[in-house]
Protein backbone atom coordinates (compact mmCIF):
# COMPACT_ATOMS: atom_id res chain seq x y z
CA UNK A 1 0.00 0.00 0.00
CA UNK A 2 2.78 2.80 -0.70
CA UNK A 3 1.62 6.12 -2.49
CA UNK A 4 2.76 6.73 -5.86
CA UNK A 5 5.31 9.66 -6.11
CA UNK A 6 4.28 13.06 -6.39
CA UNK A 7 4.56 15.28 -8.99
CA UNK A 8 6.12 18.41 -8.91
CA UNK A 9 3.33 21.40 -9.22
CA UNK A 10 4.26 24.77 -10.84
CA UNK A 11 5.20 27.34 -9.44
CA UNK A 12 2.86 29.82 -10.90
CA UNK A 13 -0.71 30.77 -9.78
CA UNK A 14 -2.27 30.49 -13.52
CA UNK A 15 -3.03 27.08 -14.98
CA UNK A 16 -3.48 26.56 -18.58
CA UNK A 17 -6.91 26.46 -20.26
CA UNK A 18 -6.34 22.67 -21.02
CA UNK A 19 -5.65 22.08 -17.53
CA UNK A 20 -9.00 23.61 -15.95
CA UNK A 21 -10.52 21.72 -19.12
CA UNK A 22 -9.44 18.65 -17.61
CA UNK A 23 -10.76 19.42 -14.22
CA UNK A 24 -14.05 20.44 -15.15
CA UNK A 25 -14.64 17.18 -17.29
CA UNK A 26 -13.83 15.17 -14.25
CA UNK A 27 -16.17 16.81 -12.08
CA UNK A 28 -19.37 16.41 -14.53
CA UNK A 29 -18.27 12.86 -15.35
CA UNK A 30 -19.85 12.32 -11.93
CA UNK A 31 -23.87 10.61 -11.82
CA UNK A 32 -26.16 12.23 -9.84
CA UNK A 33 -26.05 9.42 -7.25
CA UNK A 34 -22.21 10.12 -6.66
CA UNK A 35 -22.74 13.92 -6.39
CA UNK A 36 -25.80 12.99 -3.88
CA UNK A 37 -23.57 10.87 -1.63
CA UNK A 38 -20.56 13.75 -1.58
CA UNK A 39 -20.46 14.91 1.78
CA UNK A 40 -21.45 18.10 2.00
CA UNK A 41 -18.94 20.83 2.83
CA UNK A 42 -18.26 22.05 6.56
CA UNK A 43 -18.10 25.71 6.99
CA UNK A 44 -16.05 26.81 9.82
CA UNK A 45 -17.97 28.81 11.82
CA UNK A 46 -17.80 32.50 11.56
CA UNK A 47 -14.82 34.55 14.05
CA UNK A 48 -15.90 36.72 16.80
CA UNK A 49 -14.40 40.23 16.82
CA UNK A 50 -11.90 40.45 19.49
CA UNK A 51 -13.10 44.00 19.64
CA UNK A 52 -16.19 45.79 21.70
CA UNK A 53 -19.56 43.29 20.31
CA UNK A 54 -22.81 45.01 20.48
CA UNK A 55 -25.84 42.66 22.21
CA UNK A 56 -27.98 41.86 19.28
CA UNK A 57 -30.95 44.16 19.10
CA UNK A 58 -34.28 43.33 19.12
CA UNK A 59 -36.38 42.80 15.02
CA UNK A 60 -37.62 46.53 14.44
CA UNK A 61 -41.23 46.25 13.55
CA UNK A 62 -42.88 48.12 10.44
CA UNK A 63 -42.83 51.42 10.43
CA UNK A 64 -46.41 51.97 9.74
CA UNK A 65 -47.44 49.86 12.78
CA UNK A 66 -45.33 51.84 15.13
CA UNK A 67 -46.98 55.01 13.70
CA UNK A 68 -50.05 53.72 14.24
CA UNK A 69 -49.27 52.52 17.92
CA UNK A 70 -48.30 56.04 18.28
CA UNK A 71 -51.61 57.95 17.34
CA UNK A 72 -53.93 54.95 19.33
CA UNK A 73 -55.07 56.49 22.33
CA UNK A 74 -57.50 53.51 23.01
CA UNK A 75 -54.97 52.54 26.13
CA UNK A 76 -55.09 56.14 27.46
CA UNK A 77 -56.85 56.35 30.26
CA UNK A 78 -59.96 58.60 29.95
CA UNK A 79 -59.46 62.19 31.50
CA UNK A 80 -61.91 65.41 31.96
CA UNK A 81 -61.70 68.07 29.94
CA UNK A 82 -61.28 70.12 33.01
CA UNK A 83 -58.16 67.74 33.44
CA UNK A 84 -56.74 68.19 29.88
CA UNK A 85 -57.01 72.21 29.44
CA UNK A 86 -53.74 72.67 31.42
CA UNK A 87 -51.56 70.48 29.34
CA UNK A 88 -53.27 72.22 26.08
CA UNK A 89 -52.48 75.76 27.79
CA UNK A 90 -48.95 75.11 28.10
CA UNK A 91 -48.47 73.30 24.84
CA UNK A 92 -50.14 76.64 23.26
CA UNK A 93 -48.13 78.85 25.29
CA UNK A 94 -45.02 76.79 24.03
CA UNK A 95 -45.58 76.80 20.21
CA UNK A 96 -46.95 80.36 20.50
CA UNK A 97 -43.42 81.12 21.84
CA UNK A 98 -41.84 79.29 19.17
CA UNK A 99 -43.87 81.22 16.51
CA UNK A 100 -43.57 84.81 18.10
CA UNK A 101 -39.74 84.06 18.70
CA UNK A 102 -38.86 83.28 15.63
CA UNK A 103 -40.93 86.00 13.64
CA UNK A 104 -39.11 89.05 15.90
CA UNK A 105 -36.20 88.10 14.94
CA UNK A 106 -37.10 87.78 11.21
CA UNK A 107 -38.36 91.64 11.98
CA UNK A 108 -34.88 92.75 13.87
CA UNK A 109 -33.05 91.10 10.70
CA UNK A 110 -35.16 93.02 8.28
CA UNK A 111 -35.03 96.52 10.54
CA UNK A 112 -31.30 95.63 10.41
CA UNK A 113 -30.79 95.64 7.08
CA UNK A 114 -32.90 99.44 6.49
CA UNK A 115 -31.97 101.23 9.29
CA UNK A 116 -27.96 100.72 9.41
CA UNK A 117 -25.73 101.97 6.79
CA UNK A 118 -24.13 99.03 4.92
CA UNK A 119 -21.45 100.47 2.16
CA UNK A 120 -21.90 96.62 0.37
CA UNK A 121 -25.55 97.13 0.28
CA UNK A 122 -25.50 100.66 -0.57
CA UNK A 123 -23.17 99.83 -3.58
CA UNK A 124 -25.44 97.43 -4.82
CA UNK A 125 -28.28 99.15 -4.94
CA UNK A 126 -26.85 102.16 -6.51
CA UNK A 127 -25.40 99.78 -9.35
CA UNK A 128 -28.99 98.15 -9.87
CA UNK A 129 -31.08 102.21 -10.32
CA UNK A 130 -27.83 103.42 -12.07
CA UNK A 131 -26.72 101.38 -14.64
CA UNK A 132 -29.38 99.32 -16.89
CA UNK A 133 -28.47 95.85 -18.37
CA UNK A 134 -30.46 94.68 -21.22
CA UNK A 135 -31.20 91.32 -21.51
CA UNK A 136 -32.09 89.56 -25.12
CA UNK A 137 -33.39 86.44 -25.31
Amino acid sequence: MSRPPRTKKRSSSRTRKSDRRESNRSFSSESAEQKRRRKPRVQSKPRKSKLATRPPSPPKEPLLARIQMWFDVSNEPEMSDKERRPESFQRLKFGGGALGLCLSLLVVRAAYLMLWPNPKLEQVTKQQYENTEIIRG
